[in-house]
Order: C-alpha cells, then structure tokens, then sequence
C-alpha cells in the first residue's frame, strides 16, 4: 500500500450526511465542516420526505443522492453504504459540523491496512456538553451494516468481524440538544402524515405510514393505510405491503396467519428469500420443525435484496442461525451443533451464533466447550471472539475468563 499523508487521507473518507429534517443552512456547515476530513461529501436526501431536489444544493461542494424512503432510516442508511467506494464512510446529521482543530488526530488514525471503526464525540451547547460518544466512522465492508426498524443502530454482532472500536479525540458540534427516540418518531409521523393529507391520492405516502405503524406496533393503523395502496401496483411494491402484513401477525403470535400470508406469497413468487425466512420463523412458532427447516434452507438459496421489515443477513447467516435453532428446538442437537459452529467458522464474529451454541451447552465446563468448538472452528476464532468481548453475558463470562486463565497467556 503507498503512503499516505494526511492530506492524501481525506481520500480515504466519504462523509455521508443526511439531510433530514435540516435546514440548507446547517446542511451547508455540515459540508464544509466534513470536507476538512473528507474528499468527498455525499449530501442524503430521502425521497418523499425531504424536500430538496439537486438543484437547491447544488451550490455546495457535495453530491446528492436521492434515495427511496418507505419508513426506515436504517434500509436507508444500508443502501448509501452499498454507494460508497472509499474505505471509510463518516457519518453526520445535517445540524452537525466537525471540529476544524480535530482534523489531524482523526486523519493520523486512519490506517488502510488495518481498517478499524471509530467514535467520535458529540457535544452540543455553549460549554461543549458531550451527548454521546457514538460509531460515526465505519469501514466499507458488506458486514458491517444498520438494523432498527425506524432509527438506524449499529448491528452489534457484526462489530466483532475483526474490527477494533475505538474512540478518536475529535469532536462533531451538533446545534442543538439531542432529541429523544419518541420526540423524533413524532416529528416523523407528522411529516408523512401531512404529506399524506396534501396528496390523499398518492399511494407512496400510505405505504410509509404503514411502515412506521408497523413498527410503532399500531397494527390497525398499518392496516389502515395498506388498504389505501391499489393492489396493482409493481411486484416490489407488492412484496412491501405483503411483508408487513406478514410481520404484524409474527408480532401478534400468529403464526398460522403469518405462515398461511407467507404460502400465498410463495405460490406466485417462490425465490422470495424474504417469505420464506417468515415462512420458516412462523413455521417454528407452530411447532412444524421440518417445514422451518426447509424453509430456511430456501431462503439461502435465493438472492437477498434490502427489505424494509428485516434486518440484513435475513437470508444468509440469520437464516442460518434459525435453522439450527430450528434443529434445537426438533431434538437434533448433535446436526445443530455441528450446523451453527459450521457458521461460526465461516462468520466468526456472529455473535448470536456463540450465545446458542452457549446456551445449548449451559454447565458443560467450559474446557470441554472450547474442546467441542474446536472440532469445527480454529482456536485462533474462538480466541479472538471472546477477546473482543468487552461485556460478555452469562454464558460468555465463563469461557472468556478460563481462555485467559489457560489460553492467553
């Protein structure tokens, strides 16, 4: 790899901010605050929700992105990672600027051969009052990826994908005191809710509703808003109002709804990874082990597009990981030991494949656990795992103090 100076650096980091519910006033002191550190400045703008067109910032030194917006800001947030080709995405809210002076610490600790993932503080106010110190600063890579069903959080699990998490001494300026969660879904859901009012006839509106219902577990109201959407609509449009329906029964604890909504699905669109993953999940509510199974399984054949309802990794190792708990929960403990430590050794930072192996293990000594793992996953893995585990549950406190007593030294 050539070297870098610190000037150089700054091509290393997009800066990724998003322009909703912001001023173009603070949006423009977010980009030129971002640019110090960032070569190049990549301005959100949701779809049906913020008003800016290209052309009303078009005199700042950013690109725009108009991307689609259906109620969840972590979707969003995964696709413009997908766009993003430098090794580093900074991440800021339009009423956040960088601080100038920080420049240099932050670029010194940008490392192209040892990509890391940082946090940066937040401070807010006169005096600096720190809000939070959170991730802002994220390698490119497919692992790493947000999970909520409005707000976007960093998918814990995948923070141990060999990645160390540390702070930087830089500091983001946000003008004014953070919001709470409850505060910002309100403002929210006033702003689809007028928009909907200003164009009653326009269906995209309802299905945004709809969404954020849903994940507000306001089932009535979901279903409210999913009947103002004309069922001939395209396929994707479908597929989002048939998904919601299918997660409110998950919701509701009905698994026969939900299985039965999954199977009409699947009848006209069979490699929906997205039905089957519910299929499988309403299948094992049921007790119907063998169909979840399969399903599962069917869902790790097809392609796994960005939905809005579930998290990423639906189709891959989550779908994994339900199909070992699936051969848990049929009594096939040995093939389901043998499927979830398969996944781990592919995925070793999967945490919530170590807790179900944990689990199905409780009060085995944890020498025999590490000998049981090491059949399948290198020590090396196994090692690393539990060492990056800064708050280790239950099942994971025993293993992680006998690997230091007997392993690390």
């Amino acid at each position: 790899m050539p070297n870098f100076d610190n000037k150089d650096k700054r091509s290393l980091v997009t800066a990724v901010i998003e322009a909703w519910p912001y001023t173009i006033s603070e949006i423009e002191n977010a980009v030129y605050s971002a640019s110090n550190v960032a070569e190049q400045v990549l301005i959100v703008a949701p779809e049906g929700l913020c008003p800016y067109e290209p052309k009303d910032l078009a005199d700042l030194p950013a690109d725009v992105l108009r991307v689609p917006f259906w109620g969840n800001f972590a979707t969003m947030r995964n696709e413009v990672l997908t766009r993003i080709s430098t090794p580093w995405a900074f991440l800021l809210f339009g009423n956040e600027s960088f601080v100038t002076e920080d420049r240099t610490r932050l670029l010194e600790a940008l490392d192209p051969d040892n990509p890391e993932v940082f946090r940066v503080v937040v401070a807010t106010g006169l005096r600096g009052q720190i809000l939070a110190e959170p991730v802002r600063l994220v390698p490119r890579d497919p692992n790493i990826r947000f999970t909520g069903r409005i707000w976007p959080q960093l998918q814990g699990s995948l923070m141990e994908y060999g990645y160390a998490v540390r702070p930087i001494d830089a500091h983001v300026f946000r003008l004014e005191d953070r919001a709470s969660t409850f505060l910002a879904t309100q403002r929210l859901r006033r702003a689809l809710e007028e928009a909907a009012q200003v164009e009653a006839r326009h269906w995209p509106h309802h299905l945004r509703l709809a969404h954020l219902y849903w994940a507000l577990g306001r089932h009535q109201d979901m279903r409210g808003h999913l009947h103002r959407v004309p069922p001939h609509l395209p396929p994707v449009v479908r597929r989002m109002g048939s998904g919601l329906e299918m997660m409110a029964r998950l919701d509701e604890v009905h698994y026969q709804g939900a299985r039965e909504a999954a199977l009409r699905v699947l009848e006209d669109h069979p490699n929906w990874a997205d039905a089957q993953v519910i299929r499988g999940r309403a299948a094992m509510g049921l007790g119907h082990y063998d169909e979840a199974l399969q399903a599962f399984l069917a869902a790790q054949a097809c392609d796994e597009p960005l939905v809005t309802y579930l998290d990423p990794g639906y189709a891959s190792y989550q779908a994994r990981l339900h199909y070992g708990q699936a051969l848990f929960m049929a009594g096939d403990k040995r093939r389901a030991l043998a499927s979830l430590l398969a996944l781990i050794q592919e995925v070793p930072g999967y945490r919530p494949a170590w807790q179900q192996v944990l689990a199905s293990l409780r009060g085995v000594p944890p020498e025999e656990i590490f000998g049981t793992m090491a059949t399948v996953v290198a020590p090396s893995k196994i090692r690393h795992f539990f060492g990056l585990l800064a708050q280790p549950t239950a099942d994971e406190s025993p293993m992680k103090q006998w690997l230091f007593a007997h392993q690390f030294n």
